[in-house]
């Protein structure tokens, strides 16, 4: 994710264009992981895409919420509304419909600590440089 949140060729904020190194699909996101494809967990076991696919991808950004490198993440549409994560499990359509919908959908998410990261890598350096000059708003850091 940070890499994604550093590449040069993710915009940041044009006329015409919005930010987009901080969202990633979820089809981009389930290529770098070992987490099974619908047709995949079809083949090997009883058991839903959910609970095989979506479940651990989620827990995983969980985690990475939990262990502060990132401070929130959440899923977005195409249109640019949100979608809770309870609404995608009430969807009564078929596995497949429903599987092809949730990986369409984008993770939007915010680095915690994006101003310690910096110090390790040029690529985030350069980025928060870039930033810095159009008024990005980072997320302050809380005090204990």
């Amino acid at each position: 994710m940070s890499q994604q949140f550093c590449n040069y060729n993710n915009q940041t904020k044009t006329d015409n264009k919005d930010y987009s190194f901080d969202r990633m699909y979820i089809s981009t996101l389930l290529k770098y992981t070992a987490l099974p494809t619908l047709e995949e967990v079809k083949k090997a076991s009883k058991d839903t895409w959910q609970k095989r696919t979506k479940d651990p991808l989620e827990r995983s950004l969980d985690d990475l919420v939990d262990c502060e490198i990132l401070e929130e993440w959440h899923y977005k549409d195409a249109n640019g509304n949100y979608i809770d994560r309870k609404t995608i499990d009430k969807l009564t359509e078929s596995d497949e419909l429903l599987y092809n919908k949730w990986k369409n959908l984008r993770v939007f998410f915010t680095l915690k600590e994006f101003e310690i990261l910096i110090e390790f890598d040029d690529a985030l350096d350069y980025k928060y440089n870039e930033l810095k000059s159009i008024n990005y708003k980072f997320k302050k850091k809380k005090q204990a």
